[in-house]
């Protein structure tokens, strides 16, 4: 419990053995791990809470830079929003 929580997932669909469902998910917590204090530092969470989930679409596993730069980009975006819409 607090007032950032994030998950991460990977489809049965794109990935049917289980681990390069793992391989994946672990790519992206470690993306997000990586972006999280930047992210923290542009938001203001004050009376927010924030749930985020990364569904991963693409179909093969990507380089983990190339994961950490569209994580980035993501956070990125939803700073923007956030902060637009207070």
């Amino acid at each position: 419990a607090g007032l950032l929580q994030a998950g991460v997932g990977a489809p049965t669909r794109n990935f049917r053995k289980a681990v390069q469902r793992n391989r994946v998910k672990r790519l992206l917590r470690e993306a997000y791990r990586l972006e999280k204090p930047h992210f923290i530092s542009q938001i203001n969470l004050a009376n927010k809470r924030v749930n985020l989930f990364f569904l991963y679409s693409h179909s093969e596993i990507l380089p983990q830079l190339e994961i950490q730069n569209k994580v980035r980009t993501l956070l990125a975006q939803l700073v923007q929003k956030i902060n637009t819409s207070q």
